[in-house]
């Protein structure tokens, strides 16, 4: 009797025993499923700021604006513009920032100030604006700007080979001054353009990588949960 009962003790123990493992690889696959979607979520995350982040620096171009013009209006000099114009710009276009905002709204860090003057003077016009003496102010800086700054919206190398022209020129450069300026300018849009450009191609890269990404950690996902799965079906048959 005592054989038989030790017999059975050691069945329940047994049962006890197969009973506690599906338990402990259910928990292990709740923690494996937590872990999985953590992963997941920093990837999405990563990816997208990798995406579409933005290393500059913006500010609206309304504030932008109005600032310039209190300035201009208070009789602030090029210089004071330019240093306002040096500390002024301070929002990160961030993944949240981004959801309420466009950026055609705002002016980036490498702005010239030269743009922002003309913009408050094309704002002005096209507001019919009765402050001629600010209109005024406004000309004067830009003229002042493009005398003592005409290619400051080019790139270092671009800007050393017009500056390195006007020397070479001398007194002759006032006779092709405006047309070095429009040359400038289209140059610097041309710039703009090839960095926009390059921003969208970099752009798809990091969207094709993070596409590749998830098509690698899926597979794996779905692998790991379909072997958790077996064991624990095999352990219950047993």
């Amino acid at each position: 009797m005592e054989a038989v009962k030790d017999i059975h003790e050691d069945d329940l123990e047994k049962n006890d025993n197969t009973l506690e493992v599906p338990v402990k690889k259910k928990d292990d696959d709740t923690v494996a499923g937590i872990v999985a979607l953590v992963i997941m979520g920093l990837l999405i995350y990563w990816a997208w700021s990798w995406a579409f982040g933005d290393d500059q620096l913006y500010k609206t171009k309304s504030q932008v604006q109005a600032d310039i013009s209190t300035m201009v209006g208070n009789g602030a000099n090029l210089d004071s513009l330019k240093h306002y114009f040096s500390t002024t710009f301070d929002q990160e276009w961030g993944l949240f920032y981004r959801w309420n905002n466009e950026k055609s709204d705002h002016y980036r860090e490498d702005v010239s100030l030269l743009t922002v003057l003309k913009d408050i003077k094309n704002q002005g016009y096209l507001k019919g604006s009765t402050d001629s003496n600010n209109m005024n102010n406004i000309s004067a800086l830009i003229a002042e700007y493009q005398q003592r700054n005409p290619f400051d919206g080019l790139e270092i190398n671009q800007k050393d080979l017009f500056d390195n022209i006007r020397v070479k020129l001398d007194e002759n450069y006032l006779v092709v001054s405006n047309d070095l300026n429009k040359l400038s300018d289209e140059l610097s849009q041309k710039n703009k353009l090839v960095t926009q450009y390059l921003s969208d191609s970099q752009t798809s890269l990091y969207i094709s990588i993070a596409s590749l990404a998830f098509g690698v950690v899926f597979p794996v996902v779905s692998l790991l949960f379909s072997r958790r799965k077996s064991s624990n079906k095999l352990l219950k048959r047993n």
